[in-house]
């Protein structure tokens, strides 16, 4: 290999190899989590935080405990595919919880009553869900992953919205939307995950996005500097002036 430039071949070179010195640590389990437990690789730590930051930011239940309460004494018929036969089980669990009247043929299920004390139970379902509470919601249903009964609720809820836009309840659709994307899938997304406040961890935030800037302008430099010094460069081809 032709060195052109032994100045920029050698910052290339240097910055290249911590580059990737640094990316071998990155992938080593070195890193203690926030929460305790076995040590984490950089990403793995990286994933955690910020998955932590967006659960302690994603707590909307009051919200949806005041945004249910016009749905009191609303009682409705609705019918909802079937999209994963397992979860019957579980959704009609919640649903006669509800004191719903429930039927099913397999490919699709049916439940009749009032939808107030449903999405009460869903809401509650949902706040000990995000508090990691999933002893409560597994005494409560008899089940032995307590992920099975959020898994129910949104099979039921998910469709139960177009259903109720179908018989000009647009307002109780939207309503369930609320419950679904504020509670449900909070709930169940970030289930295990620790919440925390970016006030709590803020340098430790800024840490990892400068990290990330400067992490990308290392390797960019070092590819730079390193064909500058074999000599591959780009430069503008010169305009052929016609005589």
């Amino acid at each position: 290999m032709l060195i052109v430039n032994k100045g920029n071949f050698v910052k290339g070179t240097a910055l290249l190899c911590s580059f990737f010195f640094v990316f071998v640590l990155l992938l080593s389990p070195i890193f203690s989590p926030m929460e305790g437990g076995k040590k984490l690789t950089g990403l793995q730590f990286a994933d955690s935080v910020f998955n932590s930051l967006a659960k302690g930011s994603s707590y909307f239940i009051p919200m949806v405990q005041e945004k249910i309460k016009p749905l009191n004494g609303k009682v409705v018929t609705v019918t909802v595919p079937v999209k994963h036969p397992k979860m019957v089980e579980y959704a009609t669990k919640v649903l006669e919880d509800a004191k719903m009247t429930v039927s099913t043929d397999q490919k699709t299920l049916t439940y009749t009553g009032d939808m107030g004390p449903l999405m009460e139970i869903v809401t509650f379902i949902s706040d000990r869900m995000y508090h990691n509470d999933h002893k409560a919601v597994e005494e409560k249903y008899g089940v032995e992953n307590a992920l099975w009964i959020t898994n129910g609720c949104w099979d039921v809820l998910q469709p139960s919205i177009k259903a109720l836009q179908k018989q000009g309840m647009i307002a109780e659709a939207a309503i369930v939307d609320t419950v679904v994307r504020r509670a449900v899938e909070p709930a169940h997304n970030f289930y295990s995950v620790e919440p925390t406040s970016v006030k709590e961890h803020l340098f430790l935030m800024a840490g990892l996005l400068i990290f990330y800037l400067l992490y990308t302008l290392w390797y960019g430099f070092g590819i730079f500097e390193f064909f500058e010094g074999i000599g591959l460069t780009m430069s503008k081809s010169k305009v052929k002036q016609e005589g």
